[in-house]
């Protein structure tokens, strides 16, 4: 029979908002009282975006402060939404240890788990592509099953953790179907995207010459986006680890995909250190 189609539940602040603090720390704990809406198309789900009660959940665009602060629950709704369309209980088993899953991790910065849940639909806890066993080999020991990226997703994952040899992105996250890119650069996320590139320009493609990738830091008061000229194998030798006009922090997420040998230039920009 044919495959079922997965219906996206999006939630909504309730309709009578009340005091916006104390819905929004309600909400920190669970998401109580908010309207579930579901969708069968992506199409239904962009339309309904532009009217209530979706039109003025998510983004802060009130001119009233209480309602603009009723409004900042957005990054809240989005994490739940993405949690009730995978089924919470599912989001759990996705986890390496199921019992210690969690969404946000110390200090309130989100996990991994998070992060692959929003990207990749599976609240996997590794970025590494497939599946890793610990131990096992012998009769009766136990094993960990660690579970990475199971397919291209959509949108693509780097980390200057990668550079500091911390952890291991796979191919599928480096190459996905699109040539965007969520940054990860120690204490927040950024955007790295080809402008103008068509699906698949990330893909199974050979890196060959120079391209364009735009960088834009939402936190970083940008009012428009760093182009960056990429020419893979452009340097004879690896730049310095602590040479932050060369190597810095966002150069060395960039070179976690196009290579160390990588030269980038930043056209006039400054560079992000």
């Amino acid at each position: 029979g044919k495959a079922r189609r997965r219906r996206v539940r999006v939630l909504a602040l309730p309709r009578a908002c009340g005091n916006a603090s104390l819905v929004v720390k309600r909400l920190l704990r669970q998401p109580h009282g908010c309207e579930v809406l579901e969708f069968g198309s992506w199409p239904a789900l962009r339309a309904a975006w532009d009217l209530p009660p979706l039109s003025g959940a998510y983004l802060a665009e009130a001119s009233d402060d209480e309602q603009r602060r009723c409004a900042s629950a957005g990054v809240l709704l989005l994490l739940y939404s993405a949690m009730a369309t995978r089924g919470v209980e599912v989001v759990r088993a996705d986890a390496d240890i199921p019992e210690q899953a969690q969404m946000i991790g110390a200090h309130g910065y989100c996990t991994q788990e998070t992060v692959n849940l929003l990207l990749t639909g599976v609240a996997c806890s590794n970025v590494f592509d497939g599946e890793r066993q610990l131990g096992g080999e012998r009769e009766g020991e136990d094993k960990l099953v660690l579970r990475g990226v199971a397919s291209r997703p959509e949108v693509g994952f780097l980390s200057i953790f990668e550079a500091f040899g911390s952890l291991e992105v796979g191919a599928r996250l480096k190459r996905p179907r699109w040539p965007i890119w969520v940054a990860h650069a120690e204490s927040h996320y950024s955007l790295l995207f080809q402008d103008g590139a068509a699906a698949d320009d990330a893909g199974d493609k050979e890196d060959r010459g120079e391209l364009d990738v735009m960088y834009y830091d939402p936190l970083g008061r940008q009012d428009e986006e760093k182009r960056i000229t990429v020419k893979p194998g452009g340097l004879d030798i690896e730049p310095e680890e602590d040479d932050l006009e060369e190597n810095g922090m966002i150069a060395k997420v960039i070179r976690t995909r196009w290579g160390k040998l990588a030269a980038l230039d930043w056209n006039g920009s400054e560079p992000v250190y």
